[in-house]
């Protein structure tokens, strides 16, 4: 441009100097003018250039801030999503419905139709599958070792991996090859004493490496489901403990009851003379510190090889000592008794041990024999009764075995003491009353005769010559005389009569309810 506008001034001076004067001066106005117009058309054009510049830039960053926004909004979403979780799996401390919990809400929160949870196996160092989510049942409770498959890696490690695809991944457990996994991330569960698990996400469709954001999430998750993990064990593990010790506490109140009522048995024994009232006392302890609703003490004929019902406890309190029976039938005294053990018989019409006969006689469902035996002796039985079918506890078995000892010794104490006391009133001889035995029996009849105004006769007799006998043939030959005397005697006399050796070759015989004249019958006969 400024060649042109030379050229032109040239050819204006040729023409006219005036002229080329003028144009020069014309020109430096328009030259400046134009330097202002080109001035301002750069100055637009660059504000032009920037703004473009800047639009775009707004634009990146409009789209930047929409990208970031639904970054944090799903982010967001995941927090929430993994809190929920956390809050829901940490306020369960029962094992039973923590772990599938756990296994569930991991596969939801990483929206992977499979999830599994392994267990590490303290005893045996291997890890077994103790919960799957939509995983086919056949896989549930495989093993793996330590470094076997990927879960088995992650145990050994303690790190997590995951595998873009299962079906082609070289290091698959044995148990797992052919199955339906595709993707999938094994993350360790973790505490500060250690790895209790292993938390499986799969995938049966998708391939390739799980999103960082994911793994971040199932990472986060795991920490919290192994302490939650650890949680519901330590809550266990107290509440066993504290049921260990009220069971405890409860076996101890039981026994400190046993043993007070065990004591009262052993005082009753040594207190109580009357022997049927001692046996329907201890019967009464006995079905009391068992808790039953019934219990029989039988007595052993061993000379008739029979039963004789002795006292109850229960519904046939007042009935059981009348009743009979049946030797040809089987009972449970005579089973124990042969056996010398203790029989619990939990159905009694479904039993070898008891007459079915016998049985529909009580309102016993179950029973619990137990046998009564001292120095050898076998004096009878202790039969604990339960109306419903009841299964007698070891405890309770002890519990009667150890009563049944102390039954059984106040038992032959009393039978001792009784044959003590009547061999003091009876005469080794002849087997009736002894002098002492006519004192107190014969006082007794005489306050009955004298309470109620009754006759009373009194025979004395004794055996002429009898000195001559002992002299002449011994004094065994004497015995045997006597012995056959007093047998002749019994034979002629009433059941309520007395007979009494006064001594020597003397007796005496009481005849209640007898006046002088029937008295004279009776000694004449």
């Amino acid at each position: 441009m400024d060649a042109i506008y030379f050229t032109i001034l040239i050819i204006c001076y040729l023409v006219s100097e005036k002229l080329a004067i003028r144009i020069m001066l014309s020109a430096t106005w328009i030259f400046w003018v134009g330097l202002i117009i080109l001035a301002g058309v750069g100055t637009a054009l660059w504000i032009m250039r920037r703004c473009k510049q800047t639009h775009q830039r707004f634009t990146e960053l409009e789209e930047n801030n929409r990208s970031l926004t639904g970054r944090l909004a799903q982010s967001n979403q995941q927090v929430l999503a993994l809190h929920q979780n956390v809050l829901a799996i940490s306020s369960d401390l029962e094992l039973s419905s923590l772990l599938p919990a756990i296994v569930e809400r991991a596969a939801k929160l990483l929206h992977t139709p499979f999830g599994g949870l392994y267990l590490i196996e303290p005893e045996s160092s291997q890890l077994q599958l103790a919960v799957v989510y939509n995983i086919p049942e056949q896989y549930l409770g495989s093993t793996l070792s330590f470094g076997e498959g990927l879960s088995g890696r992650v145990a050994a490690s303690g790190e997590l991996m995951m595998v873009e695809d299962h079906t082609a991944w070289d290091g698959s457990a044995q148990v797992y090859q052919g199955g339906p996994f595709r993707r999938v991330l094994a993350v360790p569960l973790k505490t500060k004493h250690g790895i209790l698990g292993v938390l499986n996400f799969s995938d049966d469709q998708r391939t390739g490496l799980f999103r960082e954001e994911e793994v971040r999430l199932a990472t986060l998750f795991a920490d919290q489901a192994a302490m939650a993990i650890e949680n519901a064990r330590l809550f266990d593990a107290a509440q066993r403990e504290l049921n260990d010790r009220r069971r405890v506490e409860q076996d101890l109140q039981q026994r400190r009851n046993y043993l007070e009522h065990l004591s009262v048995i052993t005082q009753t024994a040594l207190q109580v003379d009357d022997f049927a009232e001692l046996l329907q006392l201890l019967a009464d302890r006995l079905g009391q510190t068992i808790g039953a609703d019934g219990c029989y003490i039988t007595l052993w004929d061993a000379a008739e090889q029979c039963v004789i019902p002795a006292a109850a406890y229960g519904p046939m309190r007042e009935t059981y000592s009348q009743s009979k029976v049946d030797p040809k039938e089987l009972s449970l005294t005579a089973s124990v008794l042969q056996s010398r053990k203790v029989i619990a018989v939990e159905d009694v019409f479904n039993s070898p041990y008891i007459s079915p006969a016998i049985a529909a006689r009580f309102p016993s469902s179950s029973l619990l024999g137990l046998p009564l035996i001292s120095n050898g002796e076998l004096l009878g039985a202790a039969l604990i009764s339960f109306h419903q079918r009841h299964c007698f506890s070891a405890f309770e078995i002890s519990m009667g075995e150890q009563a049944a000892g102390q039954i059984a010794l106040a038992i032959y104490k009393a039978r001792l003491l009784e044959e003590l006391q009547r061999l003091v009133v009876i005469d080794d001889l002849t087997g009736i009353y002894n002098f002492r035995g006519l004192k107190e029996v014969g006082q007794r009849e005489l306050d009955r005769a004298l309470r109620f105004g009754r006759p009373l006769s009194a025979i004395f007799f004794d055996i002429d010559q009898f000195r001559n006998i002992n002299n002449r043939y011994s004094h065994a030959a004497g015995n045997l005389v006597l012995q056959a005397i007093i047998r002749q005697v019994l034979q002629n006399l009433r059941a309520v009569d007395v007979v009494a050796r006064f001594g020597g070759e003397e007796f005496v015989v009481l005849v209640p309810e007898a006046e002088l004249a029937e008295a004279v019958g009776v000694a004449e006969r």
